[in-house]
């Protein structure tokens, strides 16, 4: 993903994941965040970054019906 100089998120790419839902999941969550904050270059120049995070997924198993 890249971060733009207003801190809006472009380019989005799940990269790997155990399944296309859970990849699918983690754009989506992405794509609501809120601006991130802008990097900047010595201090003073705001400028587009290129992040890759990981994201860890929960599961719960479900009872049995």
């Amino acid at each position: 993903m890249r971060g733009r100089k207003n801190g809006t998120l472009t380019n989005l790419e799940a990269v790997s994941g155990p399944t296309d839902a859970m990849k699918t999941e983690a754009l989506r969550l992405l794509s609501i965040s809120p601006k991130w904050r802008a990097g900047l270059h010595e201090g003073s120049k705001f400028v587009r970054v290129y992040h890759s995070i990981t994201i860890d997924f929960t599961l719960t198993p479900t009872a049995d019906k």
